[in-house]
């Protein structure tokens, strides 16, 4: 083989060939996948020169990538200059968010994990600020099932504003019920409990609450209720109760601390703040929505779907046979249209087309294209980049909750000088989510080989700003962890020493030694960082761009 990288029938995708053997007649290759990060072995007669094959990088592929790209970029966080950190549960809320409410969705989500106490003053909008930030968790795809525990008297209210505000259906189930759902449950166990039934759930908080002891009632009766209505709701709500003991101490002097910093740095509290107008609309008229689609359909047409255009809604037809009938991607689209399936980033197949972008690989021929709207004059090679940052290599933490993956997009342009311009490299993504990339040629592979090469030098230089903001952000996680654990690990050791038998203790204890060792063993892991940068799309930007 005269280049390493091949494509396989087997697999339609291109392959890296890292070794190959002839045994007994048959020639065998070991190649890399390196859109699923694999290695496997599979015969030299399912290989096929890049070459050889079309350029796959058509104009709904370019579409795809380029707008998936964008949409990934938001799921991660990522801020820019212009735009800010983006929220998403304002454009899918049926409310316009105070300014403190905004602020309190983006100081929640902006952490490792959201564990956050909303103590606003008497109709500031609690509730408000706790739908926004379920509907942002959900978005992103962090959360699938919700409990809520609420006083009896605003159970029904809970309902009524979750559906109204947020278009979110909760199921009310109140003392009486339990019992019902109990006997309706499949079986006994905590998988198929009660409060298995139903993903979003309103209870009321007298109806869990356990009880000493109650008039007429044996000691295994009032056990049993307790167990059914306390013990199964966290058993199947939390799924790992032991990581939940904390320092009342502690709690209590970090939420001190957090009011009088909330007090010193900001008067975004006060009660006589009117909404933002401004800010709401800026962010429910967010192009998110329009990339989401571009994405969907862009990757539809390109990988054996379809998707109909039927005047203000789409027919969509997925490769694996699955249908789609009268889909929008935008919440009042989908309030004005009857019968229509809202398809949102709260849908794991939506959201995974983003987090799953196919790789361009060296001597794969690369598309001449014009892209209506860029003005003229622009001509040179155009990529659009992934940034990685992977730690924890060795092992799957188990105990640790921050993320061991983080991706940043870097896009660069080489003008027919060789000179690298990142503006309008940036312009170029731009106007892609918008206009289409017309292919008008094909490079030969080894032109192809040469503007890769180019494009991920620039890239590389490009994106070492991005990946040391990966890194520090990582490193930050990493010390908020090993700081959080350390206090976490304290107040168990000293809770355990209070109560039970010596042996009972002694065993707990031991219990405690070995989870902080594992512990802390994972944290070490997480400070091992490896890099990977990725080419997502590599364009031939020819003259004649402008209409």
């Amino acid at each position: 083989m005269n280049s390493p990288w091949q494509y396989s029938t087997i697999h339609n995708s291109a392959c890296k060939v890292i070794e190959e053997q002839t045994l007994w007649g048959q020639t065998v290759c070991r190649v890399w996948l390196p859109n699923s990060d694999s290695v496997v072995r599979i015969p030299a007669s399912g290989l096929i020169p890049l070459a050889s094959r079309p350029s796959s990088l058509t104009t709904d592929h370019i579409a795809y990538v380029a707008a998936a790209a964008k949409v990934a970029e938001v799921l991660e966080g990522s801020t820019s200059a212009t735009e800010g950190h983006v929220l998403l549960a304002p454009m899918e809320s049926n409310v316009i968010p105070l300014p403190h409410q905004i602020h309190a969705l983006s100081r929640a989500i902006s952490g490792d994990r959201v564990r956050y106490l909303l103590a606003d003053e008497v109709g500031l909008g609690k509730t408000i600020e706790a739908g926004l930030v379920m509907r942002e968790l959900k978005l992103r795809g962090l959360v699938r099932r919700t409990l809520v525990v609420s006083p009896k008297g605003i159970a029904t209210q809970w309902v009524a504003e979750m559906q109204t505000h947020f278009n979110e259906q909760f199921q009310l189930v109140l003392g009486d019920d339990i019992g019902t759902l109990q006997r309706l449950a499949p079986g006994a166990d905590q998988r198929s409990s009660a409060w298995s039934m139903f993903d979003q759930v309103i209870v009321s908080l007298d109806s869990v609450k356990p009880m000493d002891k109650r008039r007429g009632w044996t000691a295994e009766r009032v056990a049993e209720y307790n167990r059914s209505r306390f013990e199964d709701v966290f058993a199947s709500a939390i799924l790992n109760p032991d990581g939940i003991e904390t320092s009342v101490d502690h709690t209590v002097a970090r939420i001190r601390d957090e009011i009088q910093q909330a007090r010193e740095s900001s008067a975004i509290y006060g009660i006589s703040e009117e909404p933002d107008v401004q800010t709401a609309e800026r962010l429910r008229s967010h192009p998110l929505p329009h990339w989401v689609e571009r994405m969907t359909v862009g990757y539809l047409n390109s990988h054996g779907g379809m998707a109909s255009r039927k005047r203000s809604w789409w027919d969509l037809n997925w490769p694996d046979g699955q249908e789609h009938r009268k889909a929008v991607f935008n919440a009042r689209e989908a309030d004005r249209l009857t019968d229509a399936t809202l398809l949102n980033l709260e849908n794991s197949r939506v959201r995974g087309l983003a987090l799953n972008l196919p790789q361009v690989a060296a001597g794969q021929p690369l598309p001449c294209v014009t892209v209506s709207g860029l003005p003229a004059s622009i001509s040179g090679l155009w990529g659009l980049f992934e940034i990685r940052l992977q730690a924890g290599m060795h092992q799957k933490t188990q105990l640790l909750r921050i993320p061991m993956v983080r991706r940043g997009y870097v896009s660069v342009f080489l003008s027919e000088e060789g000179k690298l311009f990142l503006p309008t490299a940036r312009h170029i993504w731009d106007a892609l989510q918008t206009a289409e990339a017309e292919v008008q040629a094909t490079l030969g592979q080894d032109d192809s080989i040469t503007a890769h090469e180019r494009l991920q030098i620039a890239a590389e230089q490009a994106g070492q700003e991005l990946f040391d903001a990966l890194q520090q952000a990582h490193l930050a996680s990493v010390n908020r962890e090993e700081e959080r654990g350390m206090v976490a690990f304290t107040s168990r050791r000293k809770a355990i020493e209070r109560v039970g038998l010596p042996e009972v203790r002694q065993y707990r204890l031991a219990r405690c030694a070995a989870e902080e060792n594992e512990w802390r063993h994972e944290l070490q892991s997480a400070r091992q960082i490896v890099p990977e940068i990725r080419s997502l799309l590599m364009l031939r930007i020819i003259k004649g761009g402008a209409q």
